[in-house]
């Protein structure tokens, strides 16, 4: 459990500093610009230097689509999440199933939201438009 915490600790370290900056010091992501293709910010500050950004994030050189940055840090959440229950899982008796093989899948307001967030982190356009539009242009980049 301690090695998953430890996996786990500079992941949310990170993520609470970037949070406790915004709500407890009042501080902001230094720009957010508002593009005609989508919200941008200048990928050489901090948060967002720590990010792999590929060319078709790109809106100018100076500018990315925020999209990429976000869906890796929800992805990352949740994944987090995932490996520190499967920690727990191993470590602590649960009891039996009570349906073998059953499965549950979940629907919610926020499932077309997750689905994007997957799209984009797999490569799909970050950018604003008709989902063909969105494919062309990552297409198009690759």
């Amino acid at each position: 459990m301690a090695e998953q915490y430890a996996v786990a600790g500079d992941f949310f370290f990170e993520l609470r500093k970037v949070r406790d900056g915004i709500v407890h010091n009042g501080k902001d992501f230094d720009l957010i610009f508002e593009t005609e293709r989508g919200f941008c910010v200048a990928p050489r500050t901090a948060p967002f230097n720590a990010f792999n950004w590929q060319s078709h994030h790109a809106y100018n050189e100076n500018l990315v689509s925020v999209l990429p940055w976000l869906s890796n840090i929800i992805l990352q959440t949740i994944g987090t999440c995932t490996a520190l229950m499967n920690a727990f899982a191993s470590l602590i008796p649960l009891p039996e199933q009570l349906a073998p093989g059953y499965r549950v899948f979940v629907r919610g307001p926020n499932n077309d939201a997750l689905i994007e967030v997957l799209e984009i982190h797999n490569g799909t356009s970050p950018w604003w438009g008709p989902p063909e539009e969105k494919q062309a242009a990552a297409s198009s980049s690759e």
